[in-house]
């Protein structure tokens, strides 16, 4: 399975691999492996993700049948499993994404082990998580807080977005139309830390960057991204980097530290006057003491736009 990958990306339980098939499929970025892993046979099989990225755990625990929405089987499967799961993370990736939905089985009880154990080995793990929207009913949302407590000790950062955001801004939207917008927002962190660490324009955002900013924070974090155009772009940008899904529920004690990605067409870069607006509206913002690592890139899809991304790390609750 490994190539020259650097970043695994891996989806547990049913709904988290339906948004790990959406990004295989709509993936254009280098240096990402795959892995789906499920308690549920038919769930997994049904995938468009190739069979040997492709892991089922606890059969003696399930039989393939998945974990009935029980955290105590998903977490009881991980165990189980647990070495066939080390045998493909222990591939010297350098950061372990991992997608799950808080309120099931499989997801709930699976990802914390799964995300102790790539921290053990030495990756940096990033925990993307959704939880149950009110539609979802009081048992989900209680089985969801139970299990992203766990994911604050396994995980390096923590993000976390509710069904309820998606549920209200596409309030007449149809089933399948809520799950496409959910993938997309599973998706957006990934392809921003991806980005931020495969540009190669000066100043770069390098791993020991990444690093510095999330690891050891070990409380909820968030990354957020907006994008701007005209005259009035880094205005735009900014305001629409404040109104992440993984930033607009959150309340903010206090913001540590930002790692901020700023992307630009290479015929109409970002200026360094810009550069300080952005800058001095972020401490503006989330306060003097915060400490910003910064880093540019060209995007070849750019005119005259301009995109800002954002990972902040603090005390976020």
């Amino acid at each position: 399975m490994r190539t020259n990958s650097f970043a695994l990306i891996i989806g547990v339980g049913d709904g988290a691999c339906g948004a790990l098939n959406h990004i295989y499929l709509t993936n254009t970025l280098d240096g990402l492996d795959f892995l789906a892993i499920n308690t549920d046979k038919q769930a997994l099989f049904s995938l468009d993700i190739p069979i040997e990225r492709q892991l089922l755990i606890g059969m003696n625990v399930t039989n393939g049948l998945g974990s009935g929405s029980n955290p105590v089987v998903g977490r009881e499967a991980a165990i189980e499993s647990i070495s066939a799961i080390k045998e493909i993370v222990s591939k010297d990736y350098q950061i372990v994404f991992i997608l799950a939905g808080m309120g099931g089985g499989t997801g709930t009880g699976s990802a914390p082990v799964i995300a102790r154990l790539c921290r053990d080995i030495g990756c940096v793990v990033v925990t993307i998580v959704s939880i149950p929207g009110v539609f979802e009913g009081d048992l989900r949302k209680v089985i969801s807080r139970n299990g992203i407590d766990p994911m604050y000790k396994s995980s390096d950062m923590v993000l976390m977005f509710s069904n309820d955001r998606i549920a209200s801004s596409h309030y007449d939207a149809s089933i399948s139309e809520v799950f496409k917008f959910s993938d997309l927002i599973f998706k957006m962190p990934v392809d921003i830390i991806i980005r931020m660490l495969s540009s190669k324009e000066y100043p770069i955002i390098d791993f020991d960057d990444l690093k510095a900013v999330i690891q050891e924070v070990n409380v909820l974090s968030s990354v957020t991204s907006g994008i701007g155009d005209g005259e009035d772009r880094i205005t735009e940008a900014l305001h629409r980097l404040y109104g992440s899904p993984y930033l607009v529920d959150v309340e903010i004690k206090a913001v540590n530290n930002i790692l901020l990605f700023i992307e630009s067409g290479s015929e109409n870069q970002v200026r360094m006057s810009e550069i300080g607006i952005i800058i001095d509206n972020l401490q503006e913002k989330y306060g003097e003491k915060t400490v910003i690592v910064w880093g540019c890139g060209i995007n070849t899809n750019f005119n005259t736009e301009i995109s800002l991304s954002a990972v902040l790390a603090g005390e976020l609750f």
